[in-house]
């Protein structure tokens, strides 16, 4: 099972900006998103 230090929920300008920011820095990091349906 893959393991992440980070789960971000949404993929807004906050949210990609934070994951790019931590995974610039070595941390594993997950983003979910709500489908459009």
């Amino acid at each position: 099972m893959t393991q992440y230090q980070a789960l971000i929920i949404g993929f807004g300008k906050a949210g990609k900006t934070l994951a790019a920011t931590l995974a610039k820095t070595g941390w594993r990091v997950a983003i979910i998103e709500q489908s459009a349906s």
